[in-house]
């Protein structure tokens, strides 16, 4: 893979909230010159530890997850089952640019945005699934988001 980006400084531990899930983008990989891919590191630290392990994601699949997270959503609640309520925004898919700018994935400035909203999003939908407000089945796909090939950095794609 190409470049790294983290988001603490050097020295600096992010806090563990040792009851709670901690989950956040920790940093983000650029593939090599001829691929455009970006994985942003997730680090997930269960409750009661602070172990931490890391997803690799790209942001086309936290799009599938918010997708598929919607599609988990009653279309309308009643007095005894209200509406959850809504899904944490999804971070910006593409940054406007003008012809003569970089491609987003090549804008550090762009990609250190997305990093926090990302890590914002997932904060959230982990709040949300603490409080118990997710919808029926909501929380195996964030749980399998945050725990499908833990550990294990994406292929490397030889051109």
């Amino acid at each position: 893979m190409g470049q790294s980006h983290s988001e603490p400084e050097v020295g600096e531990s992010p806090e563990v909230d040792a009851g709670k899930l901690n989950v956040r983008a920790a940093s983000y990989s650029v593939g090599a010159q001829d691929s455009h891919a970006v994985y942003y590191h997730i680090s997930v630290s269960p409750p009661g530890t602070a172990e931490e392990y890391t997803v690799y994601r790209q942001f086309s699949e936290v799009a599938t997850l918010h997708q598929n997270l919607s599609a988990c959503r009653p279309k309308k609640g009643t007095r005894a089952n209200p509406l959850p309520p809504p899904l944490p925004p999804l971070p910006s898919r593409r940054r406007r640019t003008s012809v003569n700018r970089p491609k987003p994935q090549d804008d550090a400035i762009f990609l250190h945005s997305r990093q926090d909203q990302l890590s914002e999003f997932l904060s959230d939908l982990v709040d949300q699934y603490e409080r118990g407000v997710l919808p029926d089945g909501s929380a195996e796909l964030l749980s399998d988001f945050l725990s499908h090939n833990a550990n294990q950095f994406p292929p490397v794609r030889i051109v």
